[in-house]
Formats: C-alpha cells, sequence, structure tokens
C-alpha cells in the first residue's frame, strides 16, 4: 500500500473556494447560451472547504495510509516569507449569480469531484 502526507496550512479554517474543472467548461457554456447572462459570475463550487477539510478529503481519495497534518504557521514564513499569507487567507466565495440564473453544479462536493477527478476504484 501507498503512504504520503497531505498537510494543510496554519489551523486549517480557511476556506477556500474550489471547483471541478467540468463544472469551469459547463458552467462557461451555461453562460454563452444564456443571453440574459452578463457581467460577472463566479466560476466557484457552491460549498467551499476549509484547508484542512480539503487536505482530509484528498487523503481519503489518494491512498489508504495517509498522514494529515498541519504545516506550522512559523515553518510557512520562513519557507516563504510575506507570502506564506496567501495560504493562510480565508475566503468562503458562493456563486450566487450563476445559481440564481439556473445552472446546477454537476460537482458541487469536494469529495465527488475528487472520486471523478482521480477515479477511485471500489
Amino acid at each position: 500500500p501507498k503512504f504520503g502526507v497531505v498537510v494543510y496550512y496554519g489551523n486549517g479554517q480557511q476556506y477556500w473556494p474550489w471547483v471541478h474543472i467540468e463544472d469551469v467548461a459547463a458552467s462557461l457554456v451555461y453562460a454563452i447560451e444564456h443571453e440574459e447572462m452578463q457581467g460577472t459570475f463566479l466560476a466557484v463550487s457552491p460549498h467551499a472547504v476549509t484547508s484542512r477539510q480539503l487536505a482530509k478529503a484528498m487523503a481519503k481519495q489518494y491512498w489508504t495510509n495517509m498522514l494529515v497534518m498541519s504545516a506550522p504557521v512559523f515553518a510557512l514564513r520562513l519557507m516563504l516569507g510575506e507570502l506564506h499569507t496567501a495560504l493562510l487567507d480565508s475566503c468562503n466565495a458562493y456563486p450566487r449569480r450563476l445559481i440564481d440564473h439556473g445552472y446546477i453544479f454537476q460537482f458541487p462536493g469536494i469529495e465527488y469531484a475528487l472520486n471523478n477527478l482521480l477515479k477511485k476504484k471500489g
């Protein structure tokens, strides 16, 4: 069996927007086909996850023997300098305009999306 490590950053409570590539493409096609859609739309899943939730979901999908652990803030600061704050920022984005215009996400949940992308068997 494979073994690996997946990390989350700091306390892992930062929200990170994400989206499956098929929903990005489908939402673009949807916007082109619906002329009433004007302006800016967020192509993000309606279910943002925290850094810790993402790490746990990835660990569950990738390998059976996976360690999930925190990358401490001081280590991020040492490695990345001021750029470390980009990993610790939180953004709980929601695609309200897409949903209000009737777009239905094919992959709204992170586990289903990762399962599809990684083609986990069993």
